[in-house]
């Protein structure tokens, strides 16, 4: 708790009344959520101005395994944004093949140093952006993998691709299984990795389907065009898996829950247990399911987006 322990407002934040970990409250979440647009660790990754460059974005189209050192890799706020425009295209048009256009700069390139460029995007490259850069900026490690350094980050997003421009499947179906509540069937599909040789990427499909559907659901034109309905609870509809949750679910329980017995172990993904999509859904489902029993059980109703951040952001 020691990065909030110095702030003046600490006084006024709410704690366990034997422990020292933040209640789930109307206040600390306002609280959090302030602090969170101002900590410049988190406020780039929001911003959807927070552009790449030309040569981030020709790394991505080439799909490279080198080691590159730019600066403006794009946030993945910008970079959902780019996913959600496109999606609208494709989903008016029906051609996969669909490209926007931005316009960005150059970055080392001296003899065009700040010149702006317009550049087209195609789906491939803006998965390609999307998928990098959540990982990078939520150290879910899609690049620890046997065979090179950047194999897990692209097989992901090939995975993705795939089920877009698949027949069968295509944009709409990936989006109304986005964010349709109680269904989590892309949590299975991203998670099974490509290869043998390759994590599970079960932390990294709820963040990126969190992420991806909160900011579908906030776009007021892609509601019209993909029909779907916040009345029926199609927004913030997921809680992300990760090391921080997981370590300090117990605690909140123990609190809200009233002496239920629930183990924390079984909350856990195991990758030698869960081996398929299914079991993987179902597992994600009691995962999912606690947190929305200890949510519903607070006497101030807060989001799950604000629940995720309060657990996670005071236990850093």
């Amino acid at each position: 708790m020691s990065k909030i322990e110095d702030n003046k407002y600490y006084k006024k934040l709410d704690f366990f009344k034997e422990n020292e970990k933040l209640s789930l409250t109307r206040n600390n979440a306002d609280f959090i959520e302030a602090v969170l647009m101002i900590d410049s660790r988190y406020k780039d990754s929001n911003s959807r101005i927070n552009k790449p460059s030309v040569e981030y974005v020709e790394y991505l189209k080439e799909e490279s395994d080198k080691k590159i050192k730019l600066h403006r890799y794009g946030s993945s706020s910008y970079w959902i944004k780019q996913f959600i425009e496109i999606a609208k295209i494709i989903k008016d048009k029906k051609n996969n093949s669909e490209k926007i256009l931005d316009t960005l700069t150059y970055e080392k390139k001296k003899e065009n140093e700040n010149q702006e460029i317009n550049i087209k995007l195609d789906l491939k490259t803006i998965i390609n952006g999307v998928v990098y850069a959540i990982d990078r900026e939520n150290s879910t490690h899609l690049s620890a993998h046997q065979s090179g350094n950047t194999e897990g980050r692209r097989n992901v997003s090939q995975k993705i691709y795939d089920y877009i421009i698949d027949k069968q499947n295509g944009i709409e179906k990936f989006v109304k299984q986005l964010i349709k509540k109680n269904e989590f069937s892309l949590i299975g599909y991203i998670t099974v990795p490509k290869n043998d040789d390759e994590n599970f990427h079960y932390s990294f499909a709820t963040k990126f389907c969190k992420y991806v559907s909160n900011a579908f659901t906030s776009d007021i034109e892609a509601k019209k065009i993909f029909k779907f309905d916040k009345s029926k609870d199609e927004d913030d509809k997921y809680y992300i898996y990760d090391n921080i949750i997981i370590s300090n679910i117990g605690y909140y329980i123990n609190e809200y829950l009233n002496g239920q017995k629930i183990e924390v172990k079984k909350l856990k993904f195991d990758k030698k247990k869960y081996t398929n999509e299914k079991e993987i859904i179902e597992q994600y489902r009691k995962f999912y399911n606690c947190l929305e029993d200890i949510r519903n059980n607070t006497t101030e109703k807060i989001t799950r987006n604000e629940m995720d951040h309060i657990i996670w952001y005071s236990n850093k």
